[in-house]
């Protein structure tokens, strides 16, 4: 027979059901299929399945994938995933990156198996179906979302999403990011055509002032893309056709959008992405902890908390006890004994902030960092990883603005001496 079923869309989400269902006519009742995973051509895991169904002497079996998917895609605890920049966590410096280890092709090898009636032993039928390559990124979708993922892949000319969830203007074509020009940014999408983005840069009276378009790689599948957009990362961006100075004083905003070019004498732009306009701000270097995270669509986003930072070392340890060293009959003399002492000593570094207030619109995206599996301090020596520790986060209150207030701990503990 055939695979009948594939997972339905393209890309799917490895966080739900990717679905094969493989059926097979046999006169010997099947018993059980042997399925070979392959993901990104490389054989993975092997999954049996008794069936599921038995119709007039065909057998159904149905085979999901997502757990190899989710062990072999990222997060990964001991990589950094692609899209927050480069391998070892550098910043500052141009980014575009194919988010490889957040994109799956994934395809199955079925063979059946039935007990032969005659010596009661497992016997291969003979038969080999393969199903069909298909796609799935690391993006999670709510049960009241839509499955499909299409939407954000950017093939066709309009406003197509990036992967964020950050909120959009009343038109769905602006993408508002306020930024300091200190502070590194990325951001990522499924460009599948197209091939390259554009950057213009305006003064405070919306008059431009420089364009340039720098190229992107062109995966022609599904799989993502991040590109680095904050003012550090494009200060030595190369451009194939125009400049841009994205250090001139002058520029109180810019935008960049992701689309397809052609050379026809002079270089044509065509746009296929939500516009993103970076809005300057004044920068709060003292006070100021910028957070970069995976969001839930598996993209990077980045946020600063800046009203209010607290460092904190916190000290966790146990207490043990033994016997002070008594000479028989005699009581110790030495003051220094120990009867009771640490054990298990650790050592932390643990950051308290506040961050500024936030609307309705605005809690979309920043939820995200609370439970983001991956996030990143940006600091002068890099990306340094930490943990955001469990906390209650206000989506809306009636009638005011809310605060973000939580908790960040270092993800390496300090080293301390030990009893």
């Amino acid at each position: 027979m055939a695979i009948t079923v594939t997972p339905p869309y393209t890309p799917n989400s490895i966080y739900r059901p990717n679905v094969f269902i493989a059926s097979q006519a046999s006169a010997n009742p099947l018993v059980l299929c042997k399925a070979e995973v392959y993901v990104d051509g490389t054989l993975e895991a092997t999954i049996q399945r008794a069936p599921f169904l038995e119709f007039a002497g065909i057998y159904y079996f149905s085979i999901d994938v997502s757990s190899v998917l989710r062990n072999k895609k990222a997060p990964l605890s001991s990589n950094l995933t692609t899209i927050f920049g480069n391998s070892i966590g550098a910043i500052g410096v141009p980014a575009g990156n194919t988010n490889t280890d957040c994109h799956a092709d994934v395809f199955i090898i079925v063979t059946y198996f039935y007990r032969d009636p005659t010596t009661g032993l497992l016997t291969d039928l003979g038969v080999t179906d393969n199903s069909i390559t298909t796609e799935a990124i690391i993006a999670t979708r709510q049960t009241r979302d839509n499955m499909d993922l299409a939407p954000y892949v950017m093939g066709t000319p309009g406003f197509n999403p990036w992967l964020s969830n950050r909120p959009l203007d009343s038109s769905g074509q602006f993408e508002y990011i306020d930024i300091c020009e200190t502070e590194n940014y990325y951001h990522t999408c499924i460009p599948y055509t197209s091939n390259c983005f554009e950057v213009n840069t305006y003064d405070i009276n919306g008059t431009p002032i420089d364009t340039g378009l720098a190229a992107i790689p062109v995966p022609s599948d599904t799989r993502p893309v991040t590109i680095g957009l904050g003012v550090p990362n494009l200060t030595a961006q190369p451009y194939f056709d125009g400049a841009v100075n994205i250090l001139d004083p002058n520029i109180a905003y810019y935008r960049v959008r992701v689309g397809f070019a052609t050379f026809a004498g002079v270089w044509f732009f065509s746009g296929r992405s939500v516009l993103l306009q970076f809005n300057l701000g004044e920068c709060c270097e003292d006070r100021a902890f910028r957070l970069h995270f995976m969001n839930r669509l598996g993209g990077a986003e980045a946020y600063t908390f800046n009203s209010r930072k607290v460092v904190e070392e916190v000290n966790k340890s146990e207490v043990a006890q033994k016997p002070q060293t008594w000479n028989f009959a005699t009581a110790t003399t030495n003051v220094f004994d120990k009867g009771k002492f640490k054990i298990q000593n650790t050592n932390l570094t643990q950051y308290r902030l506040e961050g500024k207030f936030y609307d309705e619109s605005e809690a979309e995206y920043i939820k995200d960092l609370l439970s983001s599996p991956e996030v990143y301090w940006e600091t002068s020596d890099g990306l340094v990883a930490v943990v955001v520790l469990d906390a209650v986060f206000t989506k809306s209150e009636t009638e005011t603005f809310t605060k973000l207030e939580l908790t960040v701990v270092e993800a390496n503990d300090n080293s301390v001496q030990q009893m």
